[in-house]
């Protein structure tokens, strides 16, 4: 049986993994950004990166598999 910390590290992993993004660009993500599709797909709004400077947003897709793992 998992942990709580395991699955959460899991989740991590993997949105980090599908949208590339870099430690404090993960951290800054809220669940508001998170647009689940009709596929089993999802969006993800990155606020403002280190390539982004300017805070205009990026929009990122996450594969299903990581959608099933958030939820």
């Amino acid at each position: 049986m998992d942990r709580l910390i395991d699955a959460s590290n899991r989740v991590l992993l993997a949105v980090a993994y599908d949208a590339l993004l870099r430690r404090s660009e993960l951290v800054s993500l809220q669940v508001s950004d998170l647009v689940p599709e009709n596929n089993g797909s999802a969006t993800l709004l990155m606020r403002r990166g280190k390539t982004d400077p300017e805070g205009e947003g990026t929009v990122l897709y996450l594969a299903p598999d990581t959608v099933s793992l958030i939820l």
